[in-house]
């Protein structure tokens, strides 16, 4: 047996072992460091920190923003409608309902006349109607889905994203009329007014609850009060919660949870129960435009006159508390709000703000512009007379 060459071997030293081990467990506890406080600093900041940028950046890379990509081209008919609808565009008009895809490019063309249209759009679906004519239009995906000429005129119209279609219509001995479609165009629930008008009705994401407002007459005042019913039952008593005196602009389901009643004078936000969650009174001052379509708040622009330019903008939570408010000094030509973001075009631009209403993009170059489309990634649709372009922060 031969002998082991100790000369040959490298003896360990204990203490360079040490070391190196120590170096090991530094690098990782580095390391460890690091990506702790990386998401601490998310979720501290998450507001501050705008994935919108990065996601357009990825979505538009290699669009110049000059105006010709998203060009829409449209009829010219001064009762026109717009709406986003599935990243791209939908246009009501006295002849039609027509979606157009993100590029510009028609999807379809919905033959249908229409004095006064009007449109909602949930998810894949869109509605178009006549307002105080019998009218009614839809598309599912960007195609026809719907086009039905009613014996009563209509009053309003709203969807659920999953295509269940609410509408207020007259009916012979009746105020109102409420009938509700499923997302295959089958009537589903119907239920009579014959006390009261139901100038505005909605219907929840799941087509389990609809609302209408009803007005009435209390000492020689008009009266707003909100109905719940239940569209699995034929015969009930709904659920009423008096408004006030006001008239009531707007009513919509607001993330399922909450009900949103935009009024002359105040603005209500219920829980699906009936319970006021909510409510923010303007104190005297004058609703001149709202929406009602940002995330987890409502944007309202008030004046303590019902002329001139003494514009405040404000941005309310679903708790009914402000959230921020902003004095414009100029005249809001049109307001629109999507995701964190609030539009407002003005004679001097376009303003865009977060929803705590920090300046956020703008331009001054709005020549023939009339409406602003705000949309969820922080874009916006400036809308002229025959056509529309993308505008990129």
């Amino acid at each position: 047996m031969s002998e082991w060459d100790t000369s040959k071997v490298t003896p360990l030293h204990p203490e360079r072992f040490r070391r190196r081990r120590f170096r090991r467990r530094l690098r990782w506890l580095i390391i460890v460091t690091v990506i702790v406080l990386a998401v601490l600093a998310l979720v501290l900041f998450w507001r501050d920190l705008n994935f919108d940028r990065f996601r357009r950046w990825v979505t538009y890379m290699g669009v110049e923003p000059d105006g010709t990509y998203g060009n829409y081209q449209f009829p010219a008919y001064d009762s026109n409608v717009y709406a986003v609808y599935e990243n791209g565009l939908l246009v009501a008009t006295s002849s039609g309902l027509m979606p157009y895809d993100e590029s510009g490019n028609p999807l379809t063309d919905v033959n249908a006349t229409m004095e006064n249209p009007n449109v909602n759009v949930a998810g894949n679906y869109a509605a178009a109607w006549d307002i105080g004519g019998t009218t009614l239009c839809a598309v599912r995906n960007g195609t026809e889905h719907l086009n039905r000429v009613l014996d009563h005129t209509i009053l309003d119209v709203d969807l659920s994203a999953n295509g269940d279609m609410v509408f207020a219509s007259g009916a012979d001995g009746y105020r109102t009329m409420l009938t509700m479609m499923d997302n295959q165009t089958q009537e589903r629930f119907k239920w009579y007014s014959s006390a009261q008008y139901l100038p505005l009705c909605a219907v929840d994401s799941g087509g389990t609850q609809l609302a209408a407002i009803a007005l009435g007459q209390e000492q020689g005042a008009f009266t707003s009060s909100l109905l719940l019913l239940d569209p699995t039952v034929e015969e009930q008593e709904p659920v009423q919660i008096a408004l006030g005196n006001q008239l009531i602009y707007e009513l919509d389901y607001l993330q399922d949870r909450y009900l949103c009643a935009v009024g002359e004078t105040s603005l209500q936000l219920l829980r699906t129960t009936g319970e006021i969650y909510g409510t923010y009174g303007y104190n005297g001052e004058h609703l001149m435009k709202y929406d009602i379509n940002g995330d987890g708040f409502v944007t309202l622009a008030l004046n303590p006159y019902q002329t001139g330019s003494q514009y405040v903008l404000k941005t309310v939570e679903y708790d009914g508390q402000e959230r921020a408010s902003l004095a414009l000094g100029q005249e809001v030509l049109h307001l629109s709000a999507a995701g964190d973001y609030v539009a407002v075009l003005t004679a001097s631009g376009l303003q865009i703000y977060t929803s705590d209403l920090q300046l956020y993009a703008q331009t001054d170059d709005i020549l023939g512009i009339t409406q602003v489309l705000m949309r969820e990634d922080g874009t916006a649709v400036l809308v002229a007379a025959n056509h529309a372009s993308l505008f990129l922060p």
